[in-house]
């Protein structure tokens, strides 16, 4: 076998893996090792085989080790094949075992250390100035500071990273990189960002055959449709992620969707759909992971094993009678631990009374916080990531511009949250008073509509305003404004892009009526019986990736109430838009 066959057969075996065909590049690795056996004792000069060779070999088998899930024979051939590449003064390729190396101790959950092995691989490839090991090394290091909720660095990297890769033209890089970026966004919970991205990734893996990325960028679709709550789109694209891994034997892979799709499922409440998938994890998990643990264990059996019978049969009688001798003991111990059931079964049927009580007290609090936690979240988060890119980051006007539109808008929706929160709050505690005065409900309503505008533009989305003439009303202005905005946001959020958004005030017999109609995805039986109660999320899902805490609705109702006035809606079923009204008397006192 000479240079130039060994040197294509090599890379041919690490395409065939890349497809995921990992069968036939085994074949390929082993038989370079079987042609070429180790320990080599020189390298031969002229146009022969080296050990770098059978080195590469080792290396590929590690690396399909890992995307079978075998760590430890990963391990094994990794630290076989790095012994040959330093010996035979192969800066290249250690650098590459190193990054090799990297990978399997991130896969290990071992960040700190496979950091290291990046940061060495990295060091020996800047030395050389090897731009494609370059870049897989910034790609590394981009993970790994993303598993270490560092957004600022791994953003660094990745954008680095797929600068290389578009001077190399290397498309199955600046496929990767596309995804990482994804990634630090969906880490992070920037969604639409997030989603760009993944499905700029998608298309070129999709492009150059690599299905193996195409299968993971599918996957982070998927996950990302899923924390936007839009849980069709989720499993549609989660199923072809798994008919691919199955196609490409994946198992690893496999393994985490079908833990996602099992949460999806449960999300849904298809129990039977998600016990399925909960089943199929368990049962992949077991055969990925079991070989290892029956090793141990045959080797354990095995170092106990005594050969002289008599031996076995002495031990074997004291174990008979300390087994008896323990019978008895945990005879006398179960009489003692019934006996102390009986009382604490007592006691905790008093107790589970003071726990439903407890639970009840504080199932609104918990229920508060729970949305403070996780609803704030995200606007904060985008707010921190626009401002640190605007710090970090040399960027074009129309780039700043977009950066300050995301920081006000995540800025809008987290007062939006906040005050909502707090009028809920109040309302419980029975502190909401209205601070009323004669206003114009005709031009607050216009001024309102003149302020959603540009966020209504943003999804092409037409605001029209119709009115007869200038009506007055005695009320609080600034809480009329919130039933405004929510009820106009709610059908800018609610309604698909290119739609229009119909508000009108109008005199009524009990005085003025406001009414939104939107052209969205309208109110089915089930959602009717769920509007304006607390913490209720509806059938429809925002349509542009935003946010909703179950809560405006139910502020929107409390607060007209308060008025003396009324709130309903009515719509004529799925997809067929929803309208809602809002009647206030002209004058009424106020307690």
């Amino acid at each position: 076998m000479i240079f130039n066959e060994v040197q294509q057969q090599l890379e041919e075996a690490w395409v065939l893996q890349e497809q995921g065909n990992y069968s036939e590049a085994e074949k390929i690795c082993n038989s370079v090792i079987d042609e070429f056996p180790l320990p080599f004792l020189s390298i031969d000069t002229g146009d022969t085989v080296t050990p770098d060779f059978a080195a590469e070999a080792i290396r590929i088998l590690g690396w399909i080790a890992i995307q079978r899930g075998s760590y430890s024979l990963a391990l094994e051939h990794y630290n076989s094949s790095l012994k040959i590449a330093e010996a035979s003064g192969n800066k290249l390729l250690t650098a590459r075992i190193l990054g090799n190396l990297g990978v399997l101790h991130k896969e290990l959950s071992n960040y700190e250390v496979a950091q290291e092995y990046y940061i060495k691989a990295l060091e020996i490839n800047e030395s050389l100035g090897n731009k494609s090991g370059i870049e897989r090394d910034l790609g590394n290091l981009g993970i790994i500071y993303i598993l270490l909720s560092d957004a600022p660095p791994a953003l660094e990297c990745f954008h680095k990273a797929l600068a290389l890769t578009q001077e190399l033209d290397d498309k199955e890089g600046i496929a990767r990189h596309l995804g990482n970026l994804g990634n630090v966004y969906a880490a992070f919970e920037v969604y639409p960002k997030a989603l760009e991205y993944f499905l700029k990734a998608a298309a070129i893996s999709e492009e150059i055959g690599s299905k193996g990325g195409l299968s993971g960028q599918l996957a982070n679709i998927g996950n990302v449709y899923f924390y936007m709550e839009e849980y069709q789109s989720a499993l549609d694209y989660m199923f072809k992620a798994v008919s691919i891994n199955d196609e490409i034997g994946a198992r690893k892979k496999n393994l985490i969707v079908y833990g996602s799709l099992a949460t999806v499922y449960e999300k849904m409440e298809l129990w039977k759909e998600a016990n399925e998938f909960i089943k199929k994890h368990q049962l992949l998990n077991d055969e990925i992971y079991s070989e290892e643990v029956k090793k141990l264990s045959d080797k354990v059996l095995y170092e106990r094993k005594i050969s002289e019978s008599e031996k076995e049969l002495a031990v074997e009688q004291a174990r008979t009678e300390e087994i008896i001798r323990q019978k008895h003991i945990l005879e006398e111990q179960a009489a003692k631990i019934q006996l102390k059931n009986t009382e604490l079964n007592e006691k905790n049927i008093q107790l589970n009374s003071v726990i439903h009580q407890l639970e009840e007290a504080n199932e609104f609090k918990m229920k508060i916080l729970g949305i403070a936690s996780h609803d704030l979240k995200n606007p904060i988060a985008g707010i921190k990531l626009s401002a640190e890119m605007l710090i970090k980051y040399e960027m074009s006007a129309s780039e700043i511009v977009h950066s300050l539109q995301m920081i006000t808008d995540s800025s809008k929706r987290m007062l939006d949250i906040v005050v909502n929160l707090i009028d809920v709050a109040a309302r419980e505690l029975g502190q909401i008073k209205l601070n009323t005065s004669v206003l114009d409900i005709t031009k607050l309503t216009r001024k309102t509509i003149n302020e959603y505008l540009d966020r209504a533009s943003e999804k092409s989305q037409t605001l029209q305003f119709y009115t007869e003439e200038h009506l007055t009303i005695t009320a609080d202005e600034m809480r009329l404004r919130q039933v405004l905005d929510n009820l106009i946001s709610n059908a800018i959020k609610y309604s698909e892009f290119g739609k229009t958004i119909h508000v009108s005030v109008s005199q009524s017999i009990k005085g003025v009526t406001i009414a939104v109609k939107d052209e969205g995805q309208g109110l089915t039986d089930a959602d009717k019986q769920l509007l304006f109660r607390d913490f209720q999320k509806l059938s429809a899902r925002p349509t542009g990736g935003e946010g909703s805490t179950g809560l405006g609705l139910a502020v929107v109702k409390h607060l007209v109430e308060l008025h003396g006035g009324n709130v309903w809606a009515e719509s004529d079923g799925k997809d067929k838009g929803s309208t809602f009204y809002v009647e206030l008397p002209v004058n009424t006192e106020y307690e």
